[in-house]
């Protein structure tokens, strides 16, 4: 495997080969950029590209076209398609990538080559949040050097391939746990999207419920208070950021939707018993 910064980011990896025995990943990255950042047109013969916008704006081209990516969006590139980034809406990118051989999953999930099939051409998915946490998953593993991580790895690649082949075909079907489906719905949104305040009366307005309906059900199903929930979701994620990136503690609350550092450095103590830059500095903990 070859990890490196790429040149044009201000934070991020690039990995090479990233499992030897996992030759169908070809390459993944998380990057964050600057708004001015561009990329020349070009196109991969041999191989899919697939890229999630997790944060920020961004015009490509693809195949001549043009296509706009909001946060949450998903671009299947197939092999041999000619693509460019033409610009962005001036904020910083953050972008999740990876290229990859499928069909050695197809062999695995021979249901899947149907699914990719809808993308031969290329697409653009709107809202495909189904694939932030695969995404997020893939990266952790790749990114740290555990017991089992070859297995790890090719579970997580599994998965997001599947995901994608379910967004290709817009044919996903969510499967809720036992409980009322607005919870639900309310925690995949604080999840997907915790760096959003999520005032209670939007959140209900997202799920169709009244403010003390959604506080009172969530206390009854959760023992907790959305917002209780969101600070959990963003200290989550900082967590996979703290080990996986080289950002500041202070670029990674805000980029988990804290308003001040001093905030989460208070709400982080609070839930993890210790200090973002202390959680940072342990080693990986292997399971078993």
């Amino acid at each position: 495997m070859r990890i490196y910064r790429p040149d044009d980011v201000f934070s991020g990896f690039h990995a090479e080969a990233p499992c030897a025995e996992l030759p169908e990943l070809l390459y993944t990255a998380e990057v964050w950029r600057h708004e001015k950042w561009r990329v020349g047109r070009h196109q991969h013969p041999d191989h899919w590209e697939v890229k999630f916008q997790a944060a920020g704006e961004a015009r490509w081209i693809m195949d001549g076209e043009p296509v706009h990516l909001s946060a949450g969006d998903l671009l299947i590139l197939p092999p041999a398609t000619p693509h460019e980034l033409a610009g962005s809406n001036g904020e910083r990118q953050h972008l999740i990538f990876i290229g990859l051989r499928p069909e050695a999953v197809f062999g695995r999930i021979p249901d899947l080559e149907a699914s990719w099939a809808s993308a031969a051409a290329g697409c653009k998915v709107a809202e495909a949040e189904a694939v932030r946490v695969p995404f997020r998953l893939l990266i952790r593993e790749v990114r740290c050097d555990r017991t089992h991580r070859p297995d790890a790895i090719r579970a997580a690649f599994d998965l997001l391939v599947i995901e994608i082949g379910r967004l290709a075909v817009a044919s996903a079907k969510w499967e809720l746990l036992p409980g009322h489906p607005a919870v639900a719905d309310a925690c995949r949104l604080m999840e997907s999207h915790c760096e959003k305040p999520w005032p209670l009366r939007q959140l209900g307005r997202f799920v169709g419920l009244s403010p003390n309906h959604l506080a009172t059900l969530f206390q009854r199903e959760l023992g907790m208070t959305p917002h209780d929930f969101l600070l959990q979701s963003r200290v989550a994620r900082a967590q996979e950021l703290l080990g996986t990136t080289d950002m500041t503690v202070t670029d990674i609350a805000m980029e988990v939707g804290f308003s001040s550092s001093q905030h989460f450095a208070r709400v982080f103590r609070k839930l993890e018993g210790c200090t973002a830059s202390t959680y940072r500095r342990r080693p990986a903990k292997s399971p078993g």
